[in-house]
């Protein structure tokens, strides 16, 4: 097996413009494809996992205050009246940011991002509590939910339940001290709600009455609906077609661009193959009269293309990283790149290979030994 290793980089030394051209080539289709399959896997997947999803829909509005314009910020009286007007809408949550705040004692404490949310939060959006009951631990302006993860970072293994930590931040003069009512598993990252804390709402209104106007706009809400009622949301197409209609455009464009690509990796993932059994024919030849077996062949050139293929991923993953980034960063909400798109990719990157170049490496590996010598 070793020798095998040391004829493959030996083979690719004494060829180093061949191996640039491929190699090169094949890293550069694998960069697009590789983003491309890691943009589809968390798209995908984007807050699906919510059970009442069906069910589950953000307000949008559009005023004097937005210009006319579309928009998923709202007053934070506009849930509640919708909640009060229409029988059909069964529950109700609203979230503010909590970004940039400081959880902990003097001795203890991390800075993290949360949200400032209404006691509906936990019973409509799927986000799995550990310790506490989603119809409570909300019911007081001064509880606070924190995520797994910072429970751990705070309290260890032990169950935080009842304790008080202090939450600094720039808009208090003195550390507002909190009860901790109950801790959440941490958040998936393909969903667009990131925090690691929740804090009631009602809490941060009682100390900011602006937030109690109609024109205050800073507000995102959900609303639950009884199962079977429609909403009529298709003016929010139409004016999502024409404000993304130049984005979706491209989208397709980049779409079929990246199709051309997968192609093109493929063909020369292909043409590679076939070459590099076309150079062997002789060596493959000798080595079967000599004993080896068809999994040996197999082995060999599977190991030589598994070679190249690496190369070119390990060069492929961080361009389609940074790609993926600066795409994203153009988003508000937006997937959160993870090891888990990479690994899917990966997954997806061995399929193609093994489908592509598979069937010619056990063909060039079965072929009739004399056939192959009788041409050399």
């Amino acid at each position: 097996m070793f020798d095998y290793i040391r004829y493959a980089f030996k083979s690719l030394t004494n060829n180093k413009v061949y191996t640039l051209i491929n190699v090169g080539g094949l890293t550069l289709g694998l960069s697009v494809a590789l983003a491309l399959a890691m943009s589809i896997v968390g798209m995908a997947g984007l807050d699906r996992f919510h059970e009442n999803q069906d069910s589950v829909f953000k307000l949008i509005h559009a005023d004097d205050s937005t210009y006319g314009r579309w928009s998923d910020a709202s007053s934070a009286l506009l849930a509640p009246a919708v909640y009060e007007a229409l029988p059909e809408v069964t529950d109700y949550c609203q979230y503010l940011w909590a970004n940039d705040n400081i959880l902990g004692t003097p001795e203890n404490h991390v800075r993290e991002n949360g949200f400032y949310v209404d006691e509906g939060w936990f019973r409509m959006l799927s986000f799995p509590l550990i310790y506490g009951d989603a119809d409570h631990i909300l019911s007081d302006p001064n509880f606070i939910v924190l995520s797994e993860s910072l429970a751990g970072k705070l309290f260890g293994d032990k169950n935080p339940v009842g304790e008080t930590i202090n939450l600094y931040s720039f808009e208090l003069e003195e550390p507002e001290v909190f009860t901790i009512s109950g801790v959440f598993e941490d958040v998936p990252v393909w969903s667009t709600l990131q925090f690691e804390f929740a804090i009631p709402f009602a809490w941060y209104s009682g100390r900011n009455s602006w937030v109690q106007s109609w024109g205050n706009i800073g507000t995102r809400s959900y609303i639950r609906v009884t199962p079977g009622f429609i909403l009529d949301y298709n003016f929010l197409d139409s004016e999502f077609n024409h404000r993304f209609g130049e984005l979706k455009s491209m989208g397709r464009i980049m779409t079929i661009a990246g199709f051309l690509a997968i192609i093109i990796a493929c063909m020369g993932l292909l043409g590679l193959t076939v070459h590099t059994s076309e150079r062997k024919v002789k060596e493959l030849g000798i080595r079967k009269i000599n004993g080896a077996g068809v999994a040996d062949l197999v082995g060999l050139l599977s190991g030589q293309m598994a070679r190249s293929i690496l190369i070119a991923a390990a060069m492929a993953y961080p361009l389609a990283f940074f790609i993926n980034r600066a795409i994203l960063q153009n988003f508000a909400e937006r997937i959160q790149l993870s090891l888990a798109h990479f690994i899917w990719s990966f997954v997806i990157l061995a399929g193609m290979t093994a489908l592509i170049v598979g069937w010619h490496i056990i063909w060039a590996a079965r072929r009739n030994p004399v056939e192959a010598l009788r041409y050399e």
